[in-house]
């Protein structure tokens, strides 16, 4: 982050070594600017609960302090395990929000926690949003550059921390970005490469109430040399359950965890986790009511997947496609079928990938929505002499993995996928790509 933000001021003086060190050193930094807001606090209370483990490089635990009282989750992930991936997922209901639970079993989730910030009455993400390497939302035009969390594809996902603005560009870590594939934007940045830089007014959060009150509360680090990760959310506006945290609460817990970089999220009622299907945590809402949100992170398995796009040798066509280069296609280009004359052959192309190896798979399409799509795709998975058909509605849920269905795969078979539009159909139709990823075995 660049030296010139405006920051609020942090004591804390009953600290580690480190975390001597890491104000020593951000002080520093900001000699010459005037402490803006300063406090003491104590966390020295807080009883860390028993760590449990929900898969391999992924453990959960609570932490409390009755005192207060603060009731902590906390999600710890292991970076360098090459069979977990972290990656971004948002709601594909017509509301644009789903409730944590189910966007954590739609995407296999060991563990999620919610994201970033949007719209209530809308419920469209107010925040950058990427997802498979696709930006599906910018954050809105009228805010100022945010904090945002990319992660790289596949297992052993790396980190990285950096401010975007409106338009996608990060302030830093430029060329590390270009390998990001799912990222969120939330903000303020709270502990930036070691220093405790808590970015509140130049990321536009401002008011004393968002920073200085305590509410509720979401938040991601990490310790980069480690590569230890850390999702942590505070219960809140619970006087005699938890009072949740304000912004330098937060970031004393985050570094007391031992992360040199960490950010807030959308927190208030929006703030949940889940580990292994359940919420672990005593949200906020009114009845204690699950708040549906814009998207969320999941930490799942890394499974063995095939993708097969359009151009693939294992895909054929027939009818008059046209190539298009169009945004957020998978690749570099999607097939469009648009002629409705009557000497075209009828819209199919066929994808028959070659699988290393039987099993349960599930079944996925990648598509380009617009309003002159069809709203009766048919997609057509078999195997042998079995075959399950779904159709879909090419105007909405574009640019992403949807599912399709499931195939029990067996020694020697070859699965076709084929997509056509009815024949009672209009508009155009997307053919882009498909992905089978390996469940397990066949049942």
């Amino acid at each position: 982050m660049k030296k010139s933000h405006t920051y609020r001021q942090l004591q804390l003086p009953k600290m580690t070594q480190r975390l001597v060190l890491l104000v020593v050193g951000w002080l520093v930094v900001l000699a010459n600017q005037p402490p803006v807001f300063a406090r003491e606090m104590q966390l020295t209370g807080i009883q860390m609960g028993k760590k449990k483990e929900l898969a391999t490089g992924v453990w959960y635990q609570h932490a409390s302090d009755k005192s207060i009282p603060w009731e902590i989750d906390i999600i710890e992930i292991d970076l360098n395990e090459p069979t977990i991936e972290i990656v971004s997922i948002d709601a594909i209901t017509p509301s644009l929000r789903e409730k944590l639970p189910d966007l954590a079993k739609r995407g296999r989730a060991i563990a999620a926690i919610n994201a970033g910030f949007f719209n209530m009455e809308t419920g469209e993400s107010v925040s950058h949003f990427e997802l498979d390497d696709v930006i599906h939302t910018h954050t809105r035009a009228d805010l100022p550059p945010r904090s945002t969390m990319g992660f790289t594809d596949g297992g052993a996902p790396k980190a990285i921390m950096a401010v975007v603005d409106t338009e996608g560009t990060p302030a830093s870590h430029a060329d590390e970005w270009k390998q990001v594939m799912h990222a969120i934007a939330g903000g303020p940045g709270l502990i930036d490469e070691g220093n405790v830089t808590i970015t509140d007014e130049f990321e536009g959060f401002g008011k004393v109430n968002f920073v200085e009150k305590r509410h509720p509360r979401t938040a991601m680090g990490f310790n980069s040399k480690t590569n230890r990760m850390f999702w942590v959310t505070v219960d809140g506006r619970q006087p005699e359950w938890s009072v949740g945290m304000d912004l330098f609460e937060l970031t004393h817990l985050m570094a007391d965890l031992g992360c040199d970089n960490a950010m807030n999220f959308d927190g208030g009622g929006s703030t949940t986790c889940v580990a292994n299907g359940k919420v672990v945590n005593r949200v906020s809402g009114k009845d204690r009511t699950l708040r549906a949100v814009s998207n969320a992170w999941i930490v799942r398995k890394a499974l063995p997947e095939i993708i097969v796009d359009n151009d693939s040798p294992n895909a054929s066509k027939s009818g008059n496609w046209s190539m298009v280069a169009e945004k957020g296609c998978f690749g570099n280009d999607a097939l469009v079928f648009t002629s409705n004359s009557d000497d075209d052959k009828p819209a199919v192309i066929t994808w028959s990938p070659t699988l290393p190896a039987p099993g349960e798979y599930l079944v996925e399409g990648w598509w380009v929505a617009g309003p002159d799509r069809t709203d009766t795709a048919t997609f057509s998975l078999s195997v042998g002499d079995k075959t399950q058909e779904i159709t879909v509605n090419q105007q909405r849920l574009g640019s992403h993995w949807n599912e399709l269905g499931r195939l029990a795969i067996a020694e020697d078979s070859t699965p076709r996928i084929t997509l056509t539009r009815s024949a009672a159909g209009t508009g155009s139709i997307s053919a882009d790509a498909i992905r089978l990823t390996k469940l397990g075995t066949a049942k």
